[in-house]
């Protein structure tokens, strides 16, 4: 299996592409602003329903795109509150169990341990450089007045 990295502004562009598709045919479910918990098993839905409207696009790429759908922190909150799983059609299909919700808020706390320890990194490296910068403003400082001294010398 070969690793493809991908430039960030690809990445960007192609959830971008993904979420714009998503809801753009099943947006009456899938939205980003205001998602719902969505149904066990809606890929297979999704497949049925992308076969009938002739959409030239893989499970794999319907997977990728619901698995960054329900990966987001808005989804997972959703998901903690619990209530009612949506089908396609915008039905009710089932309820968002404990398990799910105790799952979900796992997720949450991932989530904002992971973005917190890199906050904090980006706050050591601004600190280091600033550090590092008043150090050399220092010896610089000392330099000058060293020459200042020999020179009245």
């Amino acid at each position: 299996m070969k690793i493809r990295l991908v430039p960030a502004k690809e990445r960007y562009d192609i959830r971008r592409q993904n979420r714009a598709l998503l809801e753009g045919f099943f947006g009456s479910v899938i939205d980003h602003k205001n998602p719902k918990p969505l149904k066990v098993g809606i890929l297979n839905d999704i497949m049925i329903e992308a076969e009938k409207l002739g959409l030239p696009f893989s499970k794999t790429f319907f997977r990728r795109a619901l698995r960054l759908y329900t990966s987001t922190l808005r989804y997972q909150h959703i998901l903690k509150k619990g209530g009612d799983r949506y089908d396609l059609q915008g039905n009710v299909c089932g309820v968002v169990t404990e398990s799910e919700k105790k799952v979900a808020k796992e997720v949450i706390s991932s989530i904002y341990s992971h973005k917190w320890k890199i906050a904090r990194h980006k706050k050591v490296e601004k600190w280091k450089k600033w550090k590092k910068w008043k150090r050399k403003k220092a010896e610089a400082e000392k330099k000058k007045a060293e020459e200042q001294k020999q020179e009245q010398l």
